[in-house]
């Protein structure tokens, strides 16, 4: 298996907002349980269930969608407490089970991602980088690059976690899941993919908005689109166009050959003005008989980012600089 330890999780991986003493000793924890682990992974076999999968680019809403389906509590979530045991999931399943953590609780609120509270979704970086991350200089693998991922370890990862729930798992993972769906979607015969989808614009401009938060714009945020490297000595407004759409293709060459019953497309817009009636859809879409009767206490609507926040002239320039290379090659 090619799984790593936390020393080895510094390619793509961001450890710069991370403590780093409880980083260190939640590392030596997962190498103590990791034995364990693999017991409960030799003994599994490939998942059954229709694993789902919320993808989309940063900022177009995974995370809000991710919080409203798992507040339906049909699904086993990688939470916060699974999250913290990447190397050993399926025992975080069963420990969490054991321990009765309540279910997610309808909460909204989140930081770049992260959520609050030991059942909220997690992204499960740590979990997947574990596996994609290969040294490489972007989130997308070439097929030399994919050659090399342990997908028969990574199989047995999944179907030791399935055997450890009684729910079907639900995945939110803009990085790495996002830019291999269609590797998993081959791996996984059976996992659904919702797809998040947003203006370009907003996208790009909360990603400016994230490197001026972090106090400097040339620092790079987020999601690495192949031939980022290369874009370094850009200007930071012309480094978040290229990044946004570079985002956006690979995506799409991603998703693009996945049997189209297997996808389902949430736009941002829609999932805020009819909350509700949009987690119904997906559930529907995803076999659930009545969801109506999981989506009672969800709101109706929600209330949008999509407002130009920037200053004028840099909103302009955004958007000519995303026009400029949604057309270059």
């Amino acid at each position: 298996m090619n799984a790593k330890g936390l020393e080895h999780l510094t390619g793509l991986v961001d450890l710069r907002e991370k403590h780093a003493d409880a980083e260190r000793q939640l590392s030596e924890l997962n190498a103590l349980l990791e034995p364990l682990e693999r017991k409960l992974r030799d003994e599994a076999g490939p998942p059954e269930r229709p694993a789902c999968f919320v993808i989309g680019p940063p900022r177009s809403g995974t995370t809000v969608l991710t919080q409203l389906l798992a507040a339906t509590g049909l699904f086993q979530v990688t939470n916060n407490f699974v999250a913290r045991f990447w190397k050993a999931p399926a025992l975080a399943i069963r420990m969490s089970r054991a321990a009765g953590l309540p279910a997610p609780a309808l909460d909204l609120v989140s930081d770049r991602g992260r959520t609050h509270g030991l059942s909220a979704p997690h992204e499960f970086g740590y979990f997947w980088s574990s596996w994609f991350d290969l040294g490489q200089s972007s989130h997308t693998l070439d097929p030399d690059q994919r050659q090399k991922v342990d997908l028969a370890g990574l199989s047995r990862a999944i179907g030791a976690m399935e055997a450890a729930a009684t729910q079907p798992l639900l995945f939110k993972n803009n990085t790495w899941c996002t830019y291999q769906a269609d590797l998993l979607a081959r791996l996984f015969p059976a996992a659904r993919f919702v797809v998040c989808q947003r203006d370009p614009f907003f996208v790009a401009q909360s990603i400016l908005e994230q490197r001026r938060r972090l106090g400097d714009e040339t620092r790079w945020w987020s999601v690495r689109p192949r031939g980022s490297e290369h874009w370094k000595d850009l200007p930071p407004l012309h480094q978040v166009a290229r990044q946004t759409t570079g985002i956006y293709s690979d995506m799409e060459d991603a998703i693009r050959d996945i049997p189209v019953d297997r996808v389902c497309k949430i736009d941002y817009q829609h999932l805020c003005s009819k909350t509700r009636p949009a987690i119904d859809e997906i559930l529907h879409w995803l076999g659930f008989d009545e969801p109506a009767a999981n989506t009672a206490g969800l709101p109706d609507h929600l209330e949008t980012t999509d407002t130009l926040r920037l200053e004028a002239d840099c909103g302009r320039e955004l958007r000519m600089l995303l026009e400029h290379y949604q057309t270059e090659p």
